[in-house]
């Protein structure tokens, strides 16, 4: 099926996506699905291969992929993702384990290794819906970096909100919370919580 759902209005396009799936298992066919919209990849699939210029950049489930992507490319193709450009020093590099400590700027930043790292520029990876907004000057959990911004933008969606932040580095970077949580207007100066689990870094 070559992206057969891309001229269907929102509503429709669920429900004839949820309709294929159902055909699928009961029949009991394999189908390939070519689609450029990555919510549907993720909701209909069993494995997905993400591809890069004709050769497989990442092939797994819906779950690995989204959860452990191998490169900054797979992580920011597949849903939304902050990917901010990070310094390695050779402290980092020689640090054994998962958690490493690489340099945002000049803020330290806590992240899980994803890839061998060398002396240098990195990529860290964040997920919207893992980075939290507090008041500027709050405290904060020891197990997460603290990054200082000012709000750009704040989107109201419904069951979600949005917001867009420029941190203390010049960065532009996202965030996505329940609309329950404390909302925060253009202009206000906040602090940006990257819990150290849920960063990734990475080499490319």
């Amino acid at each position: 099926m070559d992206e057969p759902l891309s001229a269907l209005d929102t509503k429709l396009r669920l429900q004839i996506r949820e309709a294929i799936s159902d055909l699928q298992r009961e029949v009991g066919i394999t189908t390939v699905f070519v689609t450029h919209d990555q919510e549907e990849a993720l909701s209909m699939s069993d494995r997905i291969a993400l591809f890069r210029t004709g050769k497989i950049e990442q092939l797994g489930t819906p779950t690995e992929i989204y959860q452990s992507p191998v490169s900054s490319y797979a992580a920011d193709f597949i849903g939304a993702a902050n990917v901010l450009s990070v310094s390695v020093s050779a402290d980092a590099v020689q640090t054994p384990g998962e958690s490493v400590t690489v340099t945002l700027g000049q803020v330290p930043l806590r992240g899980v290794r994803r890839t061998e790292l060398g002396v240098g520029d990195a990529y860290a990876i964040a997920r919207p819906e893992h980075l939290r907004l507090v008041a500027a000057g709050a405290a904060a959990d020891p197990s997460v970096t603290a990054v200082a911004g000012e709000v750009v933008r704040q989107q109201y969606l419904g069951h979600r909100q949005q917001h867009r932040v420029r941190l203390s580095t010049g960065t532009v970077i996202e965030t996505s919370e329940p609309a329950s949580s404390k909302g925060f207007a253009a202009g206000d100066r906040v602090s940006v919580l990257f819990p150290a689990h849920e960063t990734l870094v990475m080499a490319s």
